[in-house]
């Protein structure tokens, strides 16, 4: 888990006693995760020599690579190019620049004592604006951060109560004037003062019970549970998801969450709020907290489901020069059966696809997607609700999430560095957007209204037509 952006560190030998003293982090290279979840917060990873790893570390640094990381590989220590052994063969090579899935592996031309500053990268690594996402336009939606607290304030707001906050004014300033003046005028003309307080005593109790009655939650879940999950289909049949929750409460207690699958790791993604709980990984991980009465808690889980991917197949692929003019895909077994929006990624582009006949298509009559500076914007309406997160419908913020998922899933966390974004040219990614599966579900002792959306992805490799 993290909070801002990906690390990019030099890994250095275990045998080292002391660090180099560069500008760069250093991260002893026995510290690399065995598990692929533990890999988020990477982004780039710069090696002087060959690492002495064992084969789950091997494969998770592969997988991480595949997925889109970037490996600057160093003159060794002797001038000499690094030669790497076992698994990670596939990292040798003479070129600058070797493609290894959506990853990159860069070889410079200098020794770790001779990092320039900036470094320098190599031309076909400059990449295009995407133009689903307008550029260089500093607007407010720009501006805004695609953080952890982001997604979790837009969850939030589904999982407060629907009050009447109007009623709830009005008696406000009922009450108050009964108080005062009222209560002034009726102690006037020798009435005894303890009517007056019997009448002042009534009043409170009274109001009490209104505005219990009126305040009150009209769901009768105790517990409510929103999700939003960006889950990654592998190609060894494997799924990745990462997934931010939203636990509502409205009676307090200690509560228990924890998902399926293997190598979870949960985090509050958090750390100017405090929680009372703990966090347990391992074989039966889970996050407990406690939550008091008609409040929530928030945490982010990232895992592995084996076994659980779905298969896409290409059955017709047409891309010139950068642009999609026709995409067939076949889908597997665990295809959702209802899809809220679909879209491939070629290049810099977004482009909408459809689903119908088992198939996703791609949808010449939307043509490429729209900047979203240009989408019809929700506008703001007046609200008189005092909440700093105001309750919002599930559909229309599930909607409105979709394009934050689609940035996180590619590891941003602002739209500017986003916009500078693009594949390489023989691979696309798929995105599916579709309601939350009971794989995907947390798993919690009570029982709770739970809903959520799942932002599917696959990476494709394909042949592109010149």
């Amino acid at each position: 888990m993290r909070i801002g952006e990906p690390a990019n560190v030099l890994l250095q030998p275990s045998s080292q006693l002391t660090g180099s003293g560069g500008r760069l982090r250093e991260l002893d290279e026995s510290w690399f995760p065995p598990v692929s979840t533990a890999t988020t917060g990477l982004g780039g990873v710069f090696l002087d020599h060959s690492p002495r790893w064992d084969v789950p570390r091997r494969r998770t640094f592969l997988e991480w690579l595949g997925r889109g990381g970037t490996l600057h590989v160093l003159k060794g220590p002797d001038g000499r190019p690094v030669e790497f052994g076992a698994e990670l063969k596939v990292l040798n090579g003479t070129g600058v620049l070797t493609r290894v899935g959506a990853g990159r592996v860069i070889r410079q031309p200098f020794g770790l004592d001779e990092i320039p500053d900036p470094l320098p990268l190599p031309s076909e690594t400059k990449q295009p604006t995407v133009t689903g996402i307008r550029p260089l336009r500093f607007d407010v939606e720009l501006l805004v951060p695609l953080d952890d607290q982001g997604i979790f304030s837009k969850l939030r707001s589904m999982t407060r109560p629907s009050r009447n906050w109007i009623l709830i004014y009005i008696c406000c300033v009922i009450y108050m004037v009964v108080l005062f003046p009222g209560g002034f005028v009726y102690g006037q003309g020798g009435r005894d003062f303890r009517a007056v307080l019997k009448m002042l005593g009534v009043t409170v109790v009274s109001f009490s019970l209104i505005f219990y009655l009126v305040g009150r939650r009209e769901d009768s879940a105790r517990l409510t549970v929103r999700t939003a999950t960006v889950a990654h289909h592998l190609a060894g049949g494997d799924l990745e998801y990462q997934q931010w929750v939203e636990a509502a409460a409205t009676r307090g207690g200690e509560y228990r969450f924890t998902h399926q699958g293997r190598a979870r790791l949960y985090s509050t993604a958090q750390n100017f709020e405090k929680l009372v709980g703990r966090i347990q990984h391992g074989q039966d991980a889970s996050l407990t907290a406690e939550v008091a009465p008609h409040s929530s808690s928030t945490f982010l889980v990232h895992g592995r489901l084996p076994g659980e991917g779905i298969g896409l197949t290409p059955i017709e692929v047409e891309i010139t020069g950068g642009q999609l003019q026709s995409l067939v895909l076949a889908t597997g077994e665990g295809f959702p059966e209802t899809v809220d929006r679909a879209s491939v990624m070629v290049g810099g582009h977004r482009f909408p696809l459809v689903y119908r006949d088992g198939r996703l298509q791609f949808d010449r009559a939307a043509g490429v997607r729209a900047p979203s500076s240009s989408r019809k914007k929700r506008k703001p309406a007046l609200s008189i609700d005092p909440e700093l997160d105001q309750r919002r419908e599930v559909a229309e913020v599930f909607d409105e999430i979709f394009e934050n998922l689609v940035l996180r899933s590619l590891g941003f966390v602002d739209r500017v560095k986003a916009s500078r974004f693009s594949l390489p040219p023989d691979r696309i990614r798929v995105f599916v957007y579709a309601p939350a599966t009971d794989r995907l579900a947390v798993q919690v002792d009570e029982t709770a209204d739970q809903l959520g959306r799942v932002l599917h992805s696959w990476d494709l490799q394909v042949a592109i037509s010149q």
